[in-house]
């Protein structure tokens, strides 16, 4: 028996003909695929591959990935031309520093757009003209500091900060939803013109507009925030299937706020 060639040959069409999203996960993150997968839209192709790291997310575990950025943004369909490339890890973009990870990033894939969770979620903040926010988070009290701090070194002042004081991406993705309404409603602090949830791990947002009825002022989460700048940079923020105030709010630059 051998093998005969077709004659005609078939028509080639290019996986994800809106665009192509590479994601740079951590293998413990047990939620941000999913989540991708439901907010953005049918033709944009999204290109997941892990970073190895430990269980427990403390500052230090964050920093010792920085040697593993740009093996697995060259290893992620190297033949492939990406239109957005992400670092899907809000504390890690933080810990390492934004401009740190675009460097890494635009040295392994220079001509795709790099997006961080911490850096999404201060495009969104802008757009929405928000400059006070309340900070809640799954993490340690050490980590929770460290986002507030960098949010605050970014000019917005942040009249709080509250977390459950998990370690571990599966305890931060257990987290039910309504447990996420019920911290808002208590720790949401008024005075903000935004709240922020952080960790690209949680299932909050499925729940924004749920809690930003609750607390009548807008809700950011990393995943949303992130799937947001994806469709402005693509032109396709109609097509999002994301949640609350930031869903139809187009992107602002620094120049026209």
């Amino acid at each position: 028996m051998f093998a005969s060639l077709i004659v005609d040959r078939p028509k080639l069409k290019a996986a994800g003909p809106v665009g192509r999203v590479g994601l740079l996960a951590l293998s413990s993150d047990l939620n941000i695929e999913a989540e991708f997968h439901r907010m953005l839209p049918r033709g944009v192709s999204l290109i997941t591959t892990r970073i190895e790291n430990v269980e427990e997310i403390t500052q230090e575990s964050l920093l010792d990935i920085e040697a593993a950025l740009v093996p697995a943004a060259r290893s992620l369909a190297p033949n492939t031309e990406l239109d957005v490339l992400v670092y899907g890890c809000t504390s890690g973009s933080v810990a390492l520093g934004e401009k740190r990870v675009e460097e890494l990033l635009g040295k392994a894939r220079p001509t795709a757009r790099c997006v961080t969770p911490s850096g999404a979620v201060e495009a969104g903040l802008r757009s929405l003209g928000a400059r006070r926010i309340s900070l809640l988070a799954p993490y340690s009290e050490e980590l929770t500091t460290m986002i507030a701090a960098d949010f605050e070194k970014r000019g917005y002042a942040v009249a709080n900060a509250s977390c459950f004081g998990f370690t571990a991406d599966s305890q931060m993705t257990a987290i039910a939803k309504e447990s996420w309404i019920e911290a808002a409603r208590s720790c949401y602090d008024h005075s903000a013109d935004a709240l922020f949830i952080s960790c690209t791990s949680v299932r909050a947002s499925a729940v924004i507009d749920d809690i930003e009825a609750e607390i009548q002022a807008p809700v950011i989460c990393s995943n949303q925030a992130v799937a947001w700048q994806i469709g402005n940079h693509l032109g396709v923020l109609s097509d999002l299937s994301i949640s609350g105030r930031l869903s139809a709010t187009k992107l602002a630059t620094p120049d026209n706020v």
